[in-house]
């Protein structure tokens, strides 16, 4: 049983994998260039986050092809005739699946959430440490000011009289590891209130420090056309400055571009921090939401097994095409139901207990099963 469980979780845990990886080629490429170490320990950041997906699937297509085995070729039979009853059988059954449940349960919970935020946090560093390439890749990327400003991080940009800005999107025609020609800088204000400068450098020196946590850029040939809005009834005529290069270096933060954590990458423990301490209303929900989450996918194996039993042993067959599909089957309708539910009850602020309804189901028409089962047996 354990030897069939792995290998249809490890395969469906590889095609969940290969899955993340098309989803993040860039960084995995970025990687490989770099060393086939930093590419394989990429996969292994990733490798919990598939097999907190795959196992559920995979223990219930193996369950149900054992369990289809032994009853077409009548081992459970055989087992009654020495003595072993149903319910003996179900205890068994039942006692692996808390095993499973329990593996499956710290993968959800705890293992899945720290190796995916630093599989994040490592992906961030591998693209500030190409960003050359990552520009010439994506054509643009975004720089949040709003903190930068605050901090008065950007000097630079004091010529423009404007503190309040939100963000900045980089754009670059060629770039190199030292030098990016024709940049464009479109710096837009907070609270969407337009563009406030557009600048173009014919070309500028890119300088990383030590850490990869700074860029510096030092432009040159610039041109400055600022945002109608900040500009006096006199300048309205004029308000484009060229000037041979950029009186200081602009340093952008690296380390602040990462966006806040998600609250899928938090612990149990940081999320049920989060619904006693938090007060975002919308957050709380959404914390809830995954801690129900978490439970209810972590302990599928052993409701899905209070399920399969009873019915792999009364329509259970050895082909196996059909119990392959059969286990697939009833993972994929466990899982609609529970997305269904959180949909239906998301306007009464409920939505987390939609979670929860598969696993009743499944205990309520499982143990139903095997008590009547067990019953006509006796």
């Amino acid at each position: 049983m354990s030897l069939v469980t792995f290998v249809f979780s490890g395969l469906t845990s590889l095609i969940l994998l290969y899955g993340n990886y098309l989803k993040n080629e860039e960084i995995f490429l970025h990687a490989l260039a770099g060393s086939f170490s930093g590419f394989g320990h990429l996969l292994i950041l990733l490798l919990p986050y598939a097999i907190s997906m795959g196992l559920p699937l995979g223990y219930s297509v193996a369950l149900v092809l054992l369990l289809g085995k032994w009853q077409d070729d009548r081992e459970i039979l055989a087992l009654r005739s020495l003595g072993v009853s149903f319910s003996h059988l179900n205890v068994v059954l039942l006692m692996f699946s808390l095993f499973v449940s329990g593996f499956s349960l710290y993968s959800w919970t705890y293992l899945s959430p720290f190796m995916r935020t630093k599989f994040e946090n490592t992906k961030s560093t591998i693209l500030w440490e190409n960003i050359s390439q990552t520009i010439q890749n994506r054509g643009e990327i975004i720089f949040d000011l709003s903190k930068q400003a605050r901090n008065q991080s950007l000097g630079g940009l004091s010529i423009l009289r404007n503190e309040d800005l939100s963000h900045v999107i980089l754009s670059v025609s060629d770039a190199n590891s030292t030098e990016w020609k024709n940049l464009r800088m479109v710096l837009y204000e907070s609270e969407n209130k337009g563009v406030s400068a557009i600048i173009h450098s014919k070309r500028a020196e890119i300088h990383l420090n030590e850490n990869h946590t700074e860029l510096s850029l030092i432009l040159r040939e610039v041109d400055v056309e600022q945002g109608i809005s900040k500009l006096t009834d006199q300048q309205k005529g004029s308000h484009f400055l060229s000037f041979q290069k950029w009186k200081q270096p602009l340093v952008f933060q690296l380390g602040d571009q990462a966006k806040g954590r998600k609250l899928k990458q938090f612990m149990f423990s940081e999320l049920w921090t989060i619904i006693h301490e938090n007060n975002d209303r919308d957050r709380v929900l959404k914390a809830k939401e995954l801690i129900s989450k978490y439970l209810s996918m972590g302990t599928s194996p052993f409701f899905m097994t209070t399920l399969i039993v009873p019915l792999a042993l009364r329509f259970g067959k050895k082909d196996m095409t059909i119990c392959i599909c059969g286990g697939i089957t009833i993972s994929i309708v466990y899982f609609a139901i529970a997305v269904l539910m959180v949909v239906l009850l998301e306007p009464t602020g409920l939505s987390f207990l939609g979670w929860g309804v598969p696993s009743l189901i499944c205990a309520s028409v499982g143990f139903g099963n095997m008590y009547r089962k067990a019953k006509n047996l006796v």
